[in-house]
């Protein structure tokens, strides 16, 4: 998975070769797939998915506009194109948004209810985000959908139950 991530985040439709720099591998499997993508599952899916008892409820307005704001054509466009890089560029703004989303919520300061609501919008999305990573590292997505308890075809996720938070991956050291 880590491989897969790193180079489609070089590949585009040229025919240009790509430098593996150790270093950058490093930076990049830290910082982006780890440090925002499985940042937003391990954040809500830890001691935030145990305080409601790891039951979603419904999307609210403020989790439509969300998935709405996340969900883009250009994602497919790019696959499309062979723009792998662009693919994961768009990847990682949608897991810049939803990062700031849970920070802006504080989950973990509100009470049951708001903290379902929270965990519920961002686990919607982050369905999506798993969909769009599938091409690139099925097997970190497929992990996704276990934990979501759900299928890549699956449709919103509301009312229904998760399952507990796996580790999906972690961080790596030099190589």
């Amino acid at each position: 998975s880590y491989l897969r991530f790193y180079l489609a985040g070089k590949l585009n439709n040229s025919i240009d070769d790509i430098d593996f720099n150790e270093s950058d591998f490093v930076k990049k499997i830290n910082s982006d797939l780890v440090g925002n993508i499985v940042n937003i599952y391990s954040r809500v899916g830890t001691t935030l998915s145990s305080k409601i008892d790891y039951t979603l409820g419904t999307i609210d307005d403020e989790g439509e506009q969300l998935l709405e704001e996340c969900s883009t054509n250009e994602i497919y466009k790019n696959y499309e194109l062979l723009e792998y890089s662009k693919v994961v560029a768009e990847i990682l703004k949608i897991g810049d948004k939803v990062n700031s989303y849970i920070n802006d919520r504080e989950p973990w300061k509100t009470n049951i209810d708001e903290t379902r609501q929270t965990i519920t919008n961002v686990l919607n999305v982050g369905k999506v985000l798993a969909k769009y990573l599938y091409p690139i590292v099925p097997e970190l997505s497929n992990k996704i959908f276990e934990f979501l308890n759900c299928t890549q075809d699956s449709e919103k996720l509301e009312n229904c139950k998760i399952n507990k938070y796996e580790v999906l991956i972690s961080k790596i050291q030099g190589i």
